[in-house]
């Protein structure tokens, strides 16, 4: 059996000690309330609620350090889930964040916003290290799971929750970069495309150039075309991609490699010759490492 889970209570002591709280802090915990209620309320009589139980317990152990006096989020480097709130509706929008093993509050440093894959959310995306261990690692949600994020809402939810970061933590805005696996690699782009003031490069993690084109009916960037390459030149762009990838075809990821060069793009392409729709090999990745100390 489930504890109960007094919602009221829970507001009550946030609320209270919301004084003491950044802005961010306080809107992750009321994210955190409304997101546990929810999964409550659409609990089936069978399931277990093993995940939904764990987060009640962290929880219930951050409202205790709250009680106290005591910010939860100080010292943390997660990863771990956040939540800002979003000037377009005024709801709450998760994010995750990874911060350095060794991070310090007093240093400023580089940040990677990495765009999850299609048929999930940000959830674990940041589990493993997707930098090289000195960026502050952002993964939005983007209110995506199928669409390759080419709704507008998507797009401006990447750049509020990078926004929301910075707010809290030492970011280096001249120095944050874009990238993402499968679906998010082309929302990578995308993001590119829109805002190429905010990002210094881009790392596509076997991608594919024109994916809104192809699930959806529109018209969206394709990323083989040398009029939406403009922004890209003399930018940074890693791409990765197995040659044995039956999801995303290798064709074009190697069309793309060859368009940005064209356009003017610093491109570092690694292929594979056995990886299929993966990610990147330890060849790859130590690739990727090299290619992010020019942001150090």
């Amino acid at each position: 059996l489930l504890p109960i889970f007094e919602k009221t209570d829970a507001e009550t002591i946030i609320d209270e000690a919301a004084p003491i709280l950044p802005a961010g802090d306080l809107q992750t915990l009321q994210f955190r309330v409304n997101d546990i209620d929810r999964r409550l309320t659409a609990l089936k009589s069978y399931a277990d609620g093993e995940d939904v139980l764990s987060d009640m317990l962290r929880l219930a152990d951050d409202l205790n350090m709250l009680e106290e006096g005591r910010n939860p989020f100080e010292g943390r480097v997660g990863p771990y889930r956040r939540a800002f709130l979003a000037e377009q509706d005024g709801s709450l929008q998760p994010y995750s964040v990874r911060l350095p093993d060794d991070f310090n509050p007093d240093k400023s440093y580089p940040a990677l916003v990495f765009l999850h894959g299609s048929g999930s959310d940000e959830q674990g995306l940041l589990d493993m290290p997707r930098s090289n261990g000195q960026f502050i690692e952002i993964a939005p949600f983007g209110r995506d799971l199928y669409y390759a994020y080419s709704k507008s809402e998507s797009q401006i939810d990447i750049v509020e929750a990078l926004e929301a970061a910075s707010d809290r933590f030492p970011i280096d805005r001249d120095k944050v970069i874009i990238g993402g696996f499968s679906m998010g690699g082309y929302g990578a782009l995308r993001s590119f495309y829109e805002n190429p003031e905010l990002y210094k490069g881009v790392a596509v993690f076997a991608g594919h150039p024109d994916l809104a084109n192809e699930w959806r009916f529109g018209l969206y960037p394709n990323f083989l075309k040398q009029k939406r390459l403009r922004d890209f030149e003399s930018i940074p762009v890693f791409l990765y991609h197995g040659k044995e990838d039956a999801a995303l075809p290798f064709e074009l990821a190697e069309a793309l490699s060859e368009a940005l060069q064209i356009a003017g793009a610093d491109v570092t392409y690694s292929w594979s010759e056995t990886n299929g729709h993966v990610y990147q090999d330890e060849e790859t990745q130590a690739r990727y490492e090299a290619l992010l100390t020019q942001f150090e």
